[in-house]
């Protein structure tokens, strides 16, 4: 079992010498479902105007339905946009054809803002969460111990 974003379905299902299968990310009984949000975006640096507008074209056409479709579809990510997912140029089949993709559709409606640590040690406490959860559904550790172990960690860093 790995689990990890839907961005690596794409490849799960191509390097797989087995039938990979994607399920909703685990919730506790009784506790709702909390999926963290994590997202990309895009940037233009440039002080020239006519590459500015390039560029500014050029991000307008990479969220436009079609290339969001091409880019789910092609990398197994879940596109940014609702209207994406009933596009007829591609991305709308796949939903249908891919079981996997609909298991992470089927979370959109529980997600939740990515929370960040602060300071110069985030993104070293993010790994330790990232760990800390390997360790346990690895079962080495108890959730408690793994757990107590690392907001320990954690704390002392920030």
């Amino acid at each position: 079992m790995v689990c990890t974003t839907i961005g690596k379905r794409a490849n799960f299902e191509k390097s797989a010498k087995f039938k990979v299968m994607v399920a909703p990310f685990p919730v506790f009984d009784g506790k709702p479902l909390q999926v963290p949000a994590g997202g990309n975006f895009l940037m233009v640096f440039s002080k020239d105007d006519a590459k500015q507008k390039a560029a500014w074209e050029f991000i307008k056409y990479l969220e436009s339905p079609a290339a969001l479709a091409k880019w789910s579809t092609g990398t197994g990510y879940l596109p940014p946009r609702k209207d994406v997912e009933q596009d007829p140029n591609g991305f709308k089949k796949m939903i249908e054809e891919n079981k996997n993709i609909q298991a992470a559709l089927s979370t959109m409606p529980n997600l939740v803002k990515w929370a960040s640590f602060p300071g110069a040690n985030g993104l070293q406490a993010e790994q330790m969460l990232i760990d800390v959860r390997d360790v346990i559904l690895s079962g080495k550790q108890t959730a408690a111990e793994a757990l107590h172990t690392t907001a320990e960690k954690v704390n002392s860093l920030l």
